[in-house]
């Protein structure tokens, strides 16, 4: 429908964002009824701060590169003994990607989250956030409960450009690996997709966890890096249309709407078939969800507002978004592509949003 631009607070948590006030019409200026789903903005400690810790203690990443790249015959021997005097080298070379009191953080890796309905097809994103150094390889399982059937398709994405990506959905299993530089690879910006997956959502309504069953992270001396995990899920909803089946049995609500154009039976006698379908189902407007995120202190984070199951369309809405103690106003509101044709307005100051029709004379 829209979304909204935040500056994430320095101190890490997780902040709830809500419906304050949510009001969505038709074009008669009925009120319809959403269903409403708040959100969040997670805020997580800078991986940083473990690359300061370690600093104090090379020798342990020393020790541990030398067990990892024993089959060299070269690096071994220049690494080890010349940690303490090498490190402008190594700066020159790898400003951006390799350092070696770095090795051991890989960012935090988060599978997505979704809400749809039973039986819809949904896109999982496996995304990185906060790796500072880059990455050679790796190869992650994903864990699936029970009622939730294998991915039906897997596609590379922008985290890693240059990993030659690899999958296998029989054992949901997913692998990148670089095959053009002798670097790392840099993580093109925070919280890019390293892949996505997509599912068929399961008939029965309820909350099916994603995990990470595995997961494996090299750098380019195939030294083991140690990422942080997320995991995610996919909530299935009970469709909206159920609603529409129950009202369908006691129309007498809409019977009295008809008194209203009296005066005009013979305009509306063709048509009174549709509107009176529309009228039926007056009260629902979907499911109006608030999304979440996942970032590091101070990042730049964009939160939407999406809508799922409405089958009547709306005319107008007004929606104000609460926020957490902890997390100021959105620094910027953009339309969406929910409902073509309603012209948007916001007020940040106060977190309002509005979409009114000015274009037809039905719903949008």
């Amino acid at each position: 429908v829209f979304d909204v631009t935040f500056t994430a607070p320095m101190e890490p948590g997780k902040y709830d964002l809500t419906f304050a006030d949510l009001s969505v019409y038709d074009i008669n200026m009925s009120e319809l009824t959403p269903e409403q789903q708040n959100g969040w903005i997670e805020v997580i400690a800078p991986t940083s701060e473990a690359t300061e810790e370690s600093t104090e203690a090379p020798t342990e990443t020393t020790e541990r590169s030398t067990e990892k790249i024993s089959d060299s015959t070269e690096v071994p021997t220049e690494k080890p003994t010349e940690t303490t005097e090498k490190p402008t080298e190594t700066t020159e070379k790898t400003t951006d990607a390799i350092s070696p009191v770095e090795v051991g953080d890989a960012g935090l890796w988060v599978i997505g989250t979704a809400t749809v309905e039973p039986g819809a097809t949904v896109t999982i994103p496996v995304t990185v956030i906060g790796d500072k150094n880059g990455i050679n390889s790796y190869i992650m399982k994903m864990g699936l409960a029970d009622g939730l059937t294998n991915g039906t398709a897997a596609a590379n994405g922008d985290a890693y450009a240059g990993l030659e990506f690899v999958s296998n959905l029989d054992n949901m299993s997913f692998a990148g690996t670089n095959t053009t530089v002798k670097e790392n690879i840099a993580l093109s910006k925070d919280g890019a997709t390293v892949f996505d997956v997509t599912f068929t959502a399961p008939m029965e309504p309820g909350k099916y966890d994603l995990t990470f069953a595995d997961l494996s992270v090299y750098d380019i001396n195939m030294s083991e890096l140690t990422p942080e995990k997320q995991p995610g899920w996919i909530e299935v909803i009970a469709p909206t249309s159920e609603a529409t089946e129950e009202s369908t049995e006691a129309p007498t609500e809409s019977t009295e709407a008809p008194t209203e154009s009296t005066e005009k039976p013979t305009e509306s006698t063709e048509a009174p078939t549709e509107s009176t379908e529309e009228s039926i189902e007056i009260g629902d407007a979907g499911m109006w969800i608030i999304g979440t995120a996942t970032v590091e202190p101070g990042a730049t984070v964009t939160i939407p507002v999406t809508v799922k199951g409405d089958k009547n369309g709306i005319n107008s809405y007004i929606m104000k978004m609460g926020l957490a103690a902890g997390l100021t106003n959105g620094t910027a509101a953009a339309n969406g592509d929910a409902y073509a044709g309603l012209e948007f307005v916001s007020n940040l100051d106060n977190m309002t949003f509005g979409g009114t029709n000015t274009t037809v004379k039905e719903n949008v």
